[in-house]
């Protein structure tokens, strides 16, 4: 075959190269391996070079070629090359010998060390790193706050798979407190990147009642012409307002007309409810969609979302916290608030310090009516309940 002669711009860099010249290796390894500079694409030529650069010290270069390497399936060879490349700090080769010792190629698989190389490229920012270091924090080591530490870090980067795993261990509640809401949240973010599996816990996760209102709502938006997202976004309201008066009637609480259709109409962005009574009971709570704050009502209300909806972890908390002395935070506190009844403390000591400091002081919230279900609702209100499953069964 006939000898082909280079470019001089090549027939320069290939002198200088041979020569010492680290950066005239590096533009022929760029030539060869995309076809410019007047030589055609060629893998082999692109291989040399890059070597080339590397022996001569370069760490980019170095990772550039360990991976050749590994691609090649030269896993032993690939290693060395990472380890040189990390021997001047380089990011990258951490985080490929954390790989090679994560999943035992080339060399024994080693966890211990995997993390040590992981952790060394999380702390420079490297996105993957930092979610493969909270994976085995997670999975091998059940260390779950400081998975959450290193999957939050990758989260701030878009990392999806580390959104998902946030949301799963919400879902759990490992190293944080059950939380289905924020679970569904991070799962979301990840589907929203293209995260198959966060798509299929979605499906399995319960949607939130809120969730569920604001989407007909948002159908409605879109298009006022959809017969079928009109008529259910006004029965989703029907029923919040029929709730809302029988509670408000229950519990010998007047409300204006405005209260109640803000409360019919409003969708609120700042909690999550997967029943209505949770979510009326949640208003009361903090104030919300044009009911007062009336922390007495909040707990009846939470007690009939128990019977109607089950008990669920967000309903339980708000339970245990309205029973908690409003002070110091000791559990099953029984001296109340004898105007409202909608606050404990556990002891009169307490509950002088709350009437007089409380953040805000209770002297300033206290409704002074004391709202409650008359005797043996709940009773009457659980057999209700009992006889429909029966009917329904």
């Amino acid at each position: 075959m006939p000898k082909i002669k280079l470019p001089r711009k090549i027939r320069d860099l290939v002198k200088k190269a041979n020569a010492g010249s680290g950066d005239a290796a590096w533009d022929l390894y760029v030539h060869y391996l995309n076809g410019t500079g007047g030589v055609e694409e060629n893998h082999e030529l692109a291989r040399h070079w890059v070597e080339r650069r590397a022996e001569l010290g370069c760490a980019g270069a170095q990772c550039v070629f360990g991976y050749v390497c590994e691609e090649a399936g030269d896993y032993e060879r690939a290693r060395e090359w990472y380890e040189r490349a990390a021997a001047q700090g380089a990011t990258l080769a951490e985080y490929n010998l954390g790989l090679l010792y994560d999943l035992g190629l080339g060399v024994e698989r080693d966890l211990s060390k995997a993390a040590e190389f992981y952790h060394r490229a999380a702390l420079k920012g490297d996105v993957h790193a930092q979610h493969n270091y909270g994976y085995l924090l997670d999975r091998e080591r059940n260390d779950y706050e400081g998975a959450m530490k290193w999957y939050e870090k990758a989260a701030a980067q878009g990392d999806a798979q580390a959104e998902h795993h946030i949301g799963t261990l919400y879902f759990a509640g490992q190293g944080v407190e059950r939380d289905e809401a924020k679970a569904r949240e991070w799962w979301e973010r990840a589907a929203a990147h293209g995260h198959e599996v966060a798509k299929e816990a979605l499906e399995d996760i319960p949607m939130s009642y809120t969730h569920w209102e604001k989407d007909w709502a948002d159908a409605v938006a879109r298009d006022e012409t959809d017969a079928e997202a009109m008529n259910t976004l006004n029965e989703i309201r029907e029923e919040k307002r029929d709730c809302l008066l029988s509670i408000s009637e229950l519990g010998g609480l007047k409300l204006s007309d405005d209260a109640v259709e803000l409360f019919v109409t409003e969708i609120p962005a700042d909690h999550e409810a997967y029943g209505l009574y949770q979510h009326i009971g949640l208003c009361f709570l903090h104030g919300r969609c044009g009911l007062e704050k009336n922390l007495r009502m909040a707990k009846e209300v939470f007690k009939v979302a128990e019977i109607r909806d089950g008990v669920t972890a967000a309903v339980a908390k708000e339970l245990v916290k309205l029973r908690s002395c409003v002070t110091c935070g000791k559990t099953d506190a029984r001296w109340g608030c004898k105007l409202c009844r909608g606050v404990r403390d556990c002891d009169k000591r307490c509950q002088q310090r709350d009437w007089n400091r409380g953040d805000p002081p209770h002297k300033e919230t206290c409704s002074r009516v004391v709202h409650m279900f008359p005797p043996g609702s709940f009773a009457e209100l659980r057999e209700k309940v009992a006889k429909e499953k029966e009917e329904s069964a």
